[in-house]
């Protein structure tokens, strides 16, 4: 849980001030309809939020105080993907399965032309050929699908909201082109993804989502390499040296022995 200074405090009860003072002026409006019918863009006020004019909470506040106040469900939906989130995955499959299919293939072909082979060093170097695209297979569907590093939206990522960042959506009608908001212990809060990261995050214009321990994105495969997933990553890296290795071998003692 994150704990703010007396800074934090102070913006947050200038912020109640606030709200208070905003309460008795609405209380005051003649009940006509229209203060409630009308829509952000021309308010500025984000009528979708019953407790817009309630008292933000304390910072020490529990998450379900925070939840009451701006539910999760009701926050701005994540940015959208970039383009290259999509197409660029395809460019590290087709890779992989051109690759799997070359050395595959022509390891089975050289171990059963090759002379001097007998047939449990056949089958030995067949079943390394295949273990290594298998591996290599399970690599690639974690790198696309593990989403490992990317930070969720959760009760203890998304709470306590900065009060800058409460009164873009409440009051602002979003957080869209707003600077991230720097925090205790090396955090920042994101004004994309509305979620605190620790040191070493980064939110990627790609993939359009915060990850921590970012190392880089990767052209080839469309996702971030992080610290969850750079052992995947490296085993993919070592899966490709290990089948050219066994099918260079293979191919070798195949040429000598005929």
């Amino acid at each position: 849980w994150l704990k703010f200074g007396p800074r934090q405090a102070a913006e947050g009860t200038l912020y109640v001030a606030f709200l208070q003072s905003a309460r008795a002026a609405f209380h005051a409006m003649v009940p006509c309809g229209l203060c409630t019918s009308r829509s952000p863009r021309t308010t500025g006020i984000n009528w979708e939020f019953e407790p817009v004019l309630q008292p933000l909470p304390s910072f020490a506040a529990s998450p379900e105080e925070w939840s009451s106040f701006i539910p999760i469900s009701r926050l701005p939906p994540l940015p959208a993907r970039g383009l290259g989130f999509f197409w660029e995955p395809w460019l590290g499959v087709s890779a992989v399965a051109f690759l799997c299919a070359v050395l595959v293939g022509g390891t089975n072909y050289f171990a059963k032309t090759a002379p001097a082979f007998t047939v449990e060093e056949i089958t030995a170097a067949q079943a390394l050929i295949v273990t290594w695209a298998v591996v290599a297979a399970l690599c690639v569907a974690y790198l696309l699908c593990g989403e490992a590093g990317v930070i969720r939206r959760r009760p203890d990522t998304v709470y306590p909201i900065p009060p800058e960042v409460a009164k873009w959506l409440v009051y602002g009608g979003g957080v869209r082109g707003h600077e991230n908001i720097s925090g205790p212990g090396g955090f920042s809060y994101c004004a994309r993804c509305l979620v605190w990261r620790p040191p070493n995050s980064h939110h990627c214009s790609v993939c359009q989502r915060c990850t921590s321990g970012f190392d880089h994105h990767c052209g080839v495969f469309g996702r971030c390499v992080t610290s969850a997933n750079m052992l995947c990553f490296y085993t993919l890296i070592t899966m490709a040296f290990l089948g050219f290795l066994t099918a260079a071998i293979t191919m070798k003692v195949s040429r000598d022995g005929g």
